[in-house]
């Protein structure tokens, strides 16, 4: 489900489930946010690259199928979380290659990266709303600073699916390339960043994630306080029970 690669410096991270658009389990979720502290202590990793297999879908986010297995009360200490903060402190430069769809954590992970390099062709949701639960992992704050507080309304509260070229204008991604680019174009950048000297790049890295932290641990801990009064709420239940009915 997670593949790891390593080349000059370089560690690719591939969300390989294109079956399910690379939704991520909870175990998926842990090994992600354990792959991610490992490389943080690698001397060999300079940069880290995270795309998503198969092309058709960079991370449909949350596998909503396992849901209805898991307490709502035990949601509030999903590995998810843990796995922000991983992403939030994260010491080296990451990059993210999108393509194909984004969805749910999928986008809201990605105003972590320092680089988002998308296909013209990537669409981006996030449905929290519709599902009948709030925004999550610190997008509350984090998406708002990176797209502006009107796009990020129409993404969190509508749910509405936004364009690849709307994603740019708005600073959810870095740069437009085609389809069969993406992946070239982000080794490409992974390779700059590690070719860089790493404690000004580890120094730089620490700056920019002290003066976000205090923010994103706070709305972190609002989502979640107000994420367990509506888990169990009807409207929730409803649609994740339809999810894990599907074949």
């Amino acid at each position: 489900m997670i593949r790891i690669g390593d080349d000059g410096g370089v560690r690719t991270i591939t969300l390989d489930r294109p079956e399910a658009r690379n939704a991520l389990t909870s175990d998926a979720f842990a090994t992600f946010d354990r792959t991610l502290r490992h490389s943080a202590v690698d001397d060999t990793v300079g940069a880290v690259v995270v795309t998503g297999a198969g092309g058709d879908a960079f991370c449909a986010g949350q596998d909503l199928k396992e849901l209805p297995d898991i307490d709502p009360l035990a949601l509030g200490s999903h590995p998810f979380h843990a796995f922000i903060e991983t992403l939030a402190s994260f010491p080296k430069p990451l990059v993210a290659a999108v393509r194909g769809v984004a969805v749910g954590a999928g986008v809201t992970m990605l105003p972590y990266y320092d680089v988002v390099v998308a296909a013209s062709d990537a669409r981006f949701l996030t449905p929290f709303v519709e599902l009948g639960v709030p925004a999550e992992g610190g997008s509350s704050v984090m998406l708002a600073a990176t797209v502006g507080p009107r796009l990020a309304a129409r993404m969190l509260l509508l749910g509405e699916w936004i364009p690849a070229g709307e994603a740019l204008a708005g600073g959810l991604v870095t740069e437009l390339v085609d389809r069969d680019e993406v992946a070239r174009r982000a080794a490409d950048i992974g390779r700059r960043f590690a070719a860089l000297p790493a404690p000004a790049v580890a120094a730089t890295k620490r700056l920019l994630a002290e003066a976000r932290c205090d923010a994103v641990n706070a709305a972190c801990a609002r989502e979640r306080a107000a994420g367990l009064n509506l888990y169990a709420t009807p409207r929730f239940q409803a649609r994740i029970a339809e999810f894990g009915r599907e074949p």
